[in-house]
């Protein structure tokens, strides 16, 4: 290794997966590109003409790279790369589980003059003591990290390429990721991710927050003891990055079956902090939050035939100067969130290893055991529930429930971000995010639901009105949503769905939208708890 290189070996933070990236349709970096694909061919020493295909491929890498390393760049926090693999083995076409859509040979080319040119500090990939392997990672470097520090925040339009069907099977020692099966139904599942995904790459969704906040949120993060919600109460521990281009959704099913798990994976905004959701905004346009209430309990209840209990996570706990039962109320606030999280653990936790915290133990006044006997005498149904897989087909139930909802917004012209187990909107449409989430309900479950009033959005930039008018406006102006969404804007002059206005739709006076001026979607006919065309 030459002196000149020793330099830029690091040891990088938080890492993006390269092939995971969206690509834009049209790099703002193409120059950066063309000068790494010159790179490239220079040190090969080719001595034949190089084939027309072999320069679009080695390009198209190129641009790969430059806008890995560029987004890598964007998470607002230090050190954080973009990982990929390093060995011939993971490029393959047509074997499941390698890369396809690009070579070992453009990808080994690209970072050796990447290397070359002093445009990244890399870590190369390795092997650790339990034998398990790790990526090689880079981040910008020299004249490239100056150049995106001068670069102004912008939206892109990006394409996704990797399979938005992730099919895994979970054993004592590892998890593998099997090959969906080629069925009619997981192909219509797939079509609709793709639209999907193509739909939210035609949104600008961001955060309506100063630059300082954002920083703040992206290292908080970043923190190896981060917690963040997965639904139902439950909590996972990860670091994260905040990256606003993470738009594109997967669907991971479990158990190596297509009628298990499914849940919606991918999307920035589901892995911040609960109460930052209330500052995204879609579009430049504030958004609400609409969640169901005490969905897989109920589910549960309802597989067995049976009506769930009002207040399912009410378990009677009172002591002499308790006020009547009120969860939006302390103590019973507190304790219902404690009791939530155990429930949900209870029906999802297959393995049984779920304990109540000590300290959880003293806000109930109740052990571990004492607490999940009073769980399974008043709901039977989580009795027979314990050690089995009903939690992931119920996480496969919602997932469909989440699919409709998406499916007929978007139809309608409207952007729906799923988290979980609830969605958000534009303020604008909550009744038709809350007309679709009944709906969707009532198509899979065959029974009415309820849901959670609104979360309403917030300014991020509040504090500073207060204080100062002149900052607020500054902070505004300066910060990363303004030109993120300012730039979107600028290429969408012209509405081409309600979604897009940047006024409030109109509405009639029974409430009803003024309908889109486009061409009536298909029909569709749920089959086997998907949608197809007719």
């Amino acid at each position: 290794m030459a002196n000149a290189d020793k330099d830029k070996v690091a040891s990088h933070g938080l890492a993006l997966p390269l092939f995971r990236i969206g690509i834009p349709t049209v790099s703002r970096f193409d120059d950066w590109a063309q000068r790494l694909l010159k790179q490239t061919f220079a040190q090969e020493n080719r001595e034949r003409p190089i084939r027309e295909k072999t320069l679009v491929q080695r390009h198209k890498t190129c641009i790969l790279f430059i806008e890995g390393l560029y987004q890598a760049f964007s998470c607002h926090v230090p050190d954080t790369a973009v990982a990929f693999p390093h060995s011939q083995r993971f490029y393959k076409q047509g074997k499941f589980g390698c890369i396809a859509n690009f070579s070992y040979r453009n990808v080994h080319a690209c970072y050796e003059a990447l290397k070359r040119l002093g445009w990244i500090t890399y870590c190369p990939g390795y092997l650790d003591l339990d034998d398990v392997g790790h990526p090689t990672t880079i981040a910008a470097h020299g004249e490239l990290l100056t150049h995106f520090n001068s670069a102004k925040v912008m939206w892109q339009r990006l394409v996704f390429s990797g399979d938005p069907i992730i099919l895994r099977h979970k054993t004592a020692n590892q998890v593998q990721t099997l090959e969906p099966p080629s069925t009619p139904v997981v192909q219509v599942i797939r079509q609709h991710m793709q639209s999907i995904n193509a739909f939210l790459a035609d949104q600008a969704i961001c955060l309506n927050l100063s630059n300082g906040k954002l920083k703040s949120l992206a290292v908080r993060m970043a923190g190896r003891r981060y917690s963040y919600e997965i639904g139902y109460g439950l909590t996972r521990t990860r670091a994260r990055t905040l990256n606003f281009a993470n738009v594109a959704l997967r669907r991971i099913f479990a158990r190596g079956r297509m009628d298990r798990g499914g849940r919606f994976y991918g999307g920035w905004w589901q892995t911040i902090p609960k109460d930052y959701r209330r500052y995204i905004t879609i579009n430049g346009r504030p958004t609400v939050e609409v969640d169901f209430s005490e969905i897989h309990p109920t589910m549960l209840y309802l597989l067995h035939g049976q009506n769930a209990p009002e207040s399912i996570y009410d378990l009677g706990l009172m002591t002499g100067d308790d006020k009547p039962y009120n969860p939006q109320v302390e103590p019973h606030k507190t304790r219902r969130k404690i009791i939530k999280t155990f429930v949900n653990a209870l029906i999802n936790d297959e393995r049984q290893t779920h304990k109540l915290s000590k300290s959880k133990a003293r806000k109930l006044g109740l052990s571990h055991e004492e607490l999940k006997d009073l769980v399974l005498l008043k709901h039977p149904v989580i009795a027979q529930a314990l050690g089995t897989d009903i939690g992931v087909y119920l996480q496969y139930l919602d997932s469909e429930i989440a699919a409709r909802v998406l499916v007929q917004l978007m139809e309608q012209g409207i952007t729906a971000l799923p988290i979980h187990d609830s969605f958000c909107v534009q303020e604008e449409f909550a009744p038709e995010l809350i007309a679709a989430m009944q709906q969707a309900y009532g198509a899979v479950m065959n029974a009415q639901t309820r849901l959670k009033d609104l979360e309403l959005p917030q300014d991020g930039f509040d504090s500073f009105w207060a204080k100062n008018q002149n900052r607020y406006i500054r902070e505004h102006h300066q910060s990363v949503h303004h030109q993120f969404v300012k730039s979107w804007r600028q290429q969408h002059p012209e509405p081409s769905h309600m979604n897009t206005a940047q006024f409030a739709p109109y509405r009639f006076p029974d409430g009803s939208l003024l309908s889109p001026l486009v061409e009536p979607s298909p029909v569709h006919m749920p089959v086997q708890g998907y949608y197809v065309k007719q």
